[in-house]
């Protein structure tokens, strides 16, 4: 009984983790959105590195999403 208490925190604390990493990724995506693709005054040019960025960031966001369900799904 005592190691399943354990491992249940130590997979909270691990869903936390992934919940904080998701929230920086999802503000970064935000940030990048706001300033480098809205900013662009041209409508041929969207900035390539600026969606190359987002591409890495959305990236980022699905493997935090499933880091988080997958300790969540270890706690149920």
């Amino acid at each position: 009984m005592p190691l399943r208490q354990e491992e249940l925190e130590l997979r909270k604390g691990q869903a936390n983790d992934c919940l904080e990493k998701l929230r920086q990724a999802l503000s970064d995506r935000s940030v990048v959105l706001q300033e480098k693709l809205h900013s662009n005054k041209s409508i041929h040019h969207q900035g390539t590195r600026s969606t190359k960025e987002l591409r890495k960031i959305t990236l980022a966001i699905n493997k935090h999403a499933q880091e988080y369900r997958r300790s969540r799904a270890a706690m149920q």
